[in-house]
């Protein structure tokens, strides 16, 4: 009797039949399982590079604001220079050190 024709008996194939049937429901069971993993792992992701975006583009709106910072303390300082008195510059840091003692 060749191989294939004990393959095809129906006791070789019920025993065949048992070992493989729950092989493939554990294995449908694990690609289930690692399908959910995969789906939490896309939206931690997806999560974090929205992060990443809205902290980039709060940057760049700092950076901005910093920006325009600087050109109020550039322009309030040109202001503050057109007030400063005539004094002999030594005599100005001598008043101011005398402030700061005091």
């Amino acid at each position: 009797m060749h191989f294939i024709d004990r393959l095809a008996r129906p006791p070789y194939v019920t025993k065949v039949l048992l070992f493989v049937v729950p092989l493939v429901t554990e294995i449908s069971a694990a690609t289930s399982e690692q399908s959910t993993g995969i789906q939490e792992v896309t939206r931690a992701v997806n999560d974090v590079e929205l992060i990443t975006q809205q902290n980039a583009a709060m940057v760049e709106e700092n950076n901005a604001e910093i920006h325009g910072l600087r050109q109020h303390v550039d322009m309030l300082s040109e202001k503050i220079e057109r007030f400063r008195t005539r004094w002999p510059e030594g005599e100005v840091v001598s008043r101011w050190r005398q402030d700061r003692a005091a």
